[in-house]
């Protein structure tokens, strides 16, 4: 999954869209922003891919318990 942002003035009101994915920091993965961070020790591949897997089944839960991405409104994507 691709992280992108889309922004959209309307009305003096500024929109920003954010696709959540899972992410790799240095030494762990989180899934969105605010996710838990699954810790791996660098340079091990087993370590490194468990840790992606945690991360990439909480964003599953998080999106089965009802979460969506966020959608354009239609007269956002006319401006588009």
């Amino acid at each position: 999954m691709v992280c992108f942002k889309i922004f959209m003035v309307k009305n003096n009101i500024i929109y920003i869209y954010i696709k959540m994915p899972t992410r790799k920091y240095s030494n762990y993965y989180r899934w969105g922003n605010t996710g838990a961070k699954y810790k791996f020790t660098p340079g091990d591949a087993q370590s490194e891919a468990k840790a992606k897997a945690k991360a990439d089944k909480q964003g599953k839960a998080v999106h089965a318990s009802g979460w969506k991405e966020p959608t354009l409104c239609a007269s956002c994507k006319k401006k588009m």
